[in-house]
């Protein structure tokens, strides 16, 4: 009796230990599924905004011969190095480092996640994928400024408007 009480408690703890609902374990989860084209697992992660983009990639996975889908499905994708900022109670930025088998190393992603109804979910809406992403102000005055200097105008080439008499 005091085994099978000892057994239960190490099953529960170490069951309670594996939180699946933390922003962390999510990234991880959608960046795997969403670069081996597996939807299904998918559309119960996301947020209701964001179905159309998994509609879009059903779409592709369904588009692709079965031989190219095997080899997406049985290809090794590693999730690593994920980091959140939770800026509130219902609202986490996520970045994480996305390594594919026979692709070269990328850049960081990043993925926005919203809770809601005390689940972290993904939200990447089509209208604005990268919407949680914004330029900082010194950003945007590098861009007015390279872009003044690359216009140059030869006032000699501008024509007077004739005036209409």
């Amino acid at each position: 009796m005091k085994r099978l009480f000892l057994l239960s408690m190490l099953a529960l703890v170490v069951c309670c230990s594996c939180n699946r609902n933390t922003p962390e374990y999510v990234v991880k989860k959608y960046k795997k599924y969403t670069s081996k084209f597996e939807s299904e697992k998918i559309k119960d992660m996301v947020t209701p905004e964001t179905q159309s983009m998994m509609a879009l990639l059903a779409m592709v996975e369904n588009s692709l011969p079965s031989d190219s889908l095997k080899k997406y499905r049985s290809r090794s994708v590693e999730v690593s190095d994920v980091s959140c900022d939770i800026q509130d109670d219902t609202l986490a930025v996520c970045s994480c480092q996305l390594t594919i088998e026979g692709e070269k190393k990328a850049d960081r992603d990043m993925v926005e996640l919203r809770k809601r109804n005390g689940k972290w979910l993904v939200h990447e809406p089509k209208e604005s994928p990268d919407s949680f992403i914004k330029p900082s102000d010194e950003d945007v005055e590098e861009v007015i400024d390279a872009d003044a200097e690359e216009v140059e105008i030869d006032e000699e080439e501008i024509e007077e408007p004739s005036k209409a008499e």
